[in-house]
């Protein structure tokens, strides 16, 4: 058994010779809950509670919020889409979101902290 195991880690160093890793091995999802507490220009206050998911490789995020009422934003690489009850109900311009948001960032190690 020991020896199955070194002979694919040496398969696998032959099949990758730049070192890089195996791609099974690279981080592509993220996912996390959210709260956001916001201050209007009115002075009125307001909260959102929902969840977050980063997908790497098709480059959307999607936001479920789950307070105040229920809704989900899609943003892809050029739109967000607003989504209540499995209809879409807005359409914004938001290009390059996804490619530059903190998730991408962070799962490309591209921040420092």
């Amino acid at each position: 058994m020991k020896l199955i195991a070194v002979y694919f880690v040496f398969l696998g160093t032959l099949l990758n010779p730049f070192g890089n890793g195996l791609s099974a091995q690279k981080y592509f999802r993220l996912s996390g809950e959210m709260t956001i507490k916001s201050k209007k220009a009115n002075g009125e206050q307001a909260i959102t509670i929902g969840s977050v998911f980063f997908d790497r490789n098709v480059q959307q995020i999607i936001y479920h919020i789950s307070f105040p009422e229920p809704e989900t934003w899609v943003t892809t690489d050029s739109l967000t889409y607003g989504i209540i009850e499995d209809s879409i109900v807005s359409q914004h311009l938001s290009a390059g979101m996804a490619e530059f948001s903190v998730f991408n960032l962070a799962l490309n190690s591209h921040l420092p902290n």
